[in-house]
Order: structure tokens, then C-alpha cells, then sequence
């Protein structure tokens, strides 16, 4: 049996912590088909110990993972429950990471508590593509998405920012900055699912954004 249907069959128990979260989590990410949301999806796997330890993958398009956040720290990613400290600091958290197709808007919106709009860096096209699902997502269930957060994604910043120089690369993230201001989106961020840069940092600044807005509503949640 290959690894990836090993994952897929396994039983959430025994690669998942059996201690209950504090937190869950439901974030969707979305793009075109350059955009690759799957191995976006699948980068999350990564940042110490083996999958099984874990993770566990369901349905080859999303994974469920048992997280820590570290409420203080700004800008350290997550690290796996192998690696927990003993700290009043770090939220447990259950994440839920979805790659869904951008025609079930339905889904996104009722199954989902933070939505990633993801785009290939240096296609103009990818990126049109992801400023439109979310121009489409207003227009359609404005109604319905109230508060949720949105974010923008730029996906390949490694081979990317070779080609350019420095004045370009600045110049076009003060561009994509303004293009998530401009679509009401919470934050723009540069990942390479290639090399797994930045990858844990932007889904735990998405966590948070989530676990803020649930203190927000409920006194009994701290971040």
C-alpha cells in the first residue's frame, strides 16, 4: 500500500494526539490550477518528526493536524505536538486544512473559518484568478461571510524572487500588500511550497487571526 493511501485510510486516533484540543480550526485555501493548493495542502505536513505522528490525510485534498501556537511569539510558526514545551504560552490546536474547488462557494463559506486566496508568483493570470474568486465570494454570500478573515497568498517565492532584483521584489510586494487591502483581505504573504518557506508561518498567523476573533466573542478564549 503507498504512503499516500496509508494516510488516507488511517485512524485519525492513533496519529492524532488523544488529548482533546483546546481549539479547532477549518481553513480553506483556494486558486487556480498553477496556484497549487494540493502540495500548499501538503507542505503543512512538514516541520519535524514523520506524518504519522502527527497528521493524518484525508481524502488527498486535506489534512487534519494537532498544532501549538505560542500566543506571545509574533512571527515563530507552529511545531508539532513531538515537540511541545511546557508552556501556559502555547494554544493546542486541531487544524483543519482544505484545498477546495472555487465553484463550491457553499462550502467554503459554511465549512471554514479562515479562507486562503492562493496564486502563483510572477503568472498575472493566477493572481486575476484569485482576486476574482474573491470578488465572486462577495458578490454572491455577502450576506453570509460576515467577519471571516481573508488572505492572500503568493505561492513559489523561492524561483521567484531569483529572477528579480531587489527593487522589483520590493516593489511588487508593496503591490500584492495593496491588492489585499484593496479586496479587504487580513494580510498578504509569500510562501514557496517547493522548499516549505514560510509555509508554517502564515498558517499560524491565520490561526490566530481565527482565535482572535473567537476571543473576540467569547471571554473565555485568550490569545
Amino acid at each position: 500500500m503507498s504512503k499516500n493511501k496509508r494516510l488516507a485510510t488511517a485512524d485519525s486516533n492513533r496519529v492524532l494526539s488523544s488529548e482533546t484540543p483546546e481549539f479547532k480550526v477549518r481553513i480553506t485555501v483556494i486558486g487556480d490550477a498553477s496556484a497549487s493548493t494540493l502540495a500548499f495542502v501538503r507542505s503543512a505536513l512538514t516541520g519535524g518528526g514523520s506524518e504519522d505522528d502527527y497528521c493524518t490525510l484525508e481524502k488527498s485534498h486535506r489534512i487534519i493536524r494537532d498544532v501549538f501556537i505560542d500566543s506571545e511569539a509574533d512571527h515563530s510558526g507552529f511545531s508539532n505536538i513531538l515537540s511541545l514545551r511546557n508552556s501556559n504560552k502555547q494554544k493546542k490546536v486541531r487544524l483543519q486544512l482544505t484545498a477546495q474547488s472555487p465553484n463550491k462557494l457553499q462550502l467554503i463559506t459554511d465549512r471554514s473559518d479562515a479562507v486562503i486566496f492562493l496564486f502563483r508568483l510572477g503568472e498575472s493570470s493566477s493572481l486575476e484568478a484569485a482576486l476574482s474568486f474573491k470578488k465572486v465570494l462577495d458578490e454572491r454570500l455577502s450576506k453570509t461571510i460576515g467577519s471571516k478573515p481573508f488572505f492572500l497568498v503568493g505561492n513559489g517565492s523561492s524561483s521567484y524572487n531569483d529572477e528579480l532584483d531587489a527593487s522589483e521584489i520590493r516593489a511588487l510586494d508593496k503591490h500584492h500588500k495593496g491588492l489585499a487591502e484593496d479586496y479587504k483581505m487580513k494580510k498578504y504573504f509569500e510562501v514557496s511550497t517547493k522548499t516549505g518557506h514560510n509555509i508554517s508561518k502564515c498558517l499560524t498567523d491565520v490561526i490566530k487571526q481565527i482565535l482572535r476573533k473567537s476571543a473576540a466573542t467569547d471571554t473565555s478564549c485568550s490569545v
